[in-house]
């Protein structure tokens, strides 16, 4: 229930702030689904980009984890539970599997659950690797917006401002001796 309200304050807040969206591709010439990558203190305006197709994100099993995946739920955004502290594995096992089986998109924050800030890890270059399927980097700028004081100094936006968010170029894994230097280049662009 308090899940719901979260939801339904979450639905009315953006009615207060604008978010302009910008593609430097064609969404639909990609035919498969894709691994989003964006920075974990970015993540709340996630759940308003959401469209269309089957898209499920990786969340923490702790319970701030479980919390924001009971939210975005009621977004259609589903919940894929793991970290790469917790059931690591197991939880980039059910990524592969939503990408093949059920062709789904899958958003992860790579700096997430706890760090470093905006420090690439290499789960969803490797995914995507696995998966054969593009990774979209997700640039966030803010105009103004409140900072908290947490390890990935999380924004919201302030009432009457703006969000602008760019879904970059995909990036492809041909072969696996790319992996680090597509990591490095994707943690430089976001």
């Amino acid at each position: 229930m308090w899940t719901f309200f979260i939801f339904l304050v979450l639905k009315f807040y953006r009615l207060f702030f604008k978010i302009r969206v910008k593609w430097d591709f064609k969404r639909e010439d990609i035919h498969s689904p894709v691994v989003y990558v964006f920075w974990h203190g970015n993540m709340f305006v996630m759940p308003f980009l959401r469209k269309g197709s089957c898209i499920k994100t990786l969340a923490s099993t702790h319970r701030d984890g479980r919390l924001v995946a009971q939210v975005v739920r009621f977004f259609n955004v589903g919940n894929i539970p793991g970290s790469s502290h917790r059931r690591p594995y197991r939880a980039f096992r059910m990524m592969l599997k939503a990408i093949r089986e059920e062709n789904c998109d899958i958003a992860i924050a790579p700096d997430g659950p706890t760090g470093p800030r905006h420090k690439m890890k290499k789960g969803p270059v490797e995914l995507a690797y696995l998966a054969k399927v593009p990774i979209v980097p997700v640039r966030v700028r803010y105009k103004r917006a409140w900072q908290f004081k947490s390890w990935d100094r999380f924004l919201v936006p302030k009432p009457l401002s703006e969000v602008e968010v760019e879904f970059l170029k995909p990036v492809y894994v041909h072969n696996k001796e790319d992996i680090e230097r597509v990591n490095s280049s994707i943690g430089d662009v976001l």
